[in-house]
């Protein structure tokens, strides 16, 4: 996995503690803290993300894919936790089923709308 200079930023930090990877139950709200929790302190995606804005509403996250390239995918994530999260490759172009021109993912399902995201019962560490 990719990780970040040290030298270039701050590191992200985040509680891990309680993070098991599973689904809520139907109808459970998610807070928006659990949300950043579960991305931030996700296993896999903790060492490879950095925050990009003032705030805490985007963040990078450097992946590789099966083929070996480096991709960036920026995540946007409301400060309403109801809305769904808006994800979009950065500094390429690329053709998928999931992605529009402007390489926002528009086919993965729990994001395409703020219902079907709060239905999802899915932590943005394992969307």
């Amino acid at each position: 996995m990719f990780s970040w200079s040290r030298s270039s930023h701050t590191p992200v930090s985040a509680p891990v503690a309680g993070l098991n990877g599973t689904r809520t139950h139907p109808g459970q709200t998610i807070s928006r803290n659990a949300h950043l929790s579960s991305y931030l302190g996700h296993h896999v995606l903790r060492q490879s993300t950095r925050k990009v804005s003032q705030d805490d509403t985007t963040y990078d996250t450097v992946f590789q894919t099966t083929n070996g390239f480096a991709l960036i995918i920026r995540v946007y994530l409301p400060t309403d936790s109801g809305r769904a999260p808006s994800m979009t490759l950065h500094g390429v172009r690329a053709s998928h089923d999931w992605l529009d021109i402007r390489m926002k993912v528009i086919g993965y399902e729990p994001i395409a709308s703020d219902q079907l995201w709060r239905q999802s019962c899915i932590k943005l560490g394992d969307a």
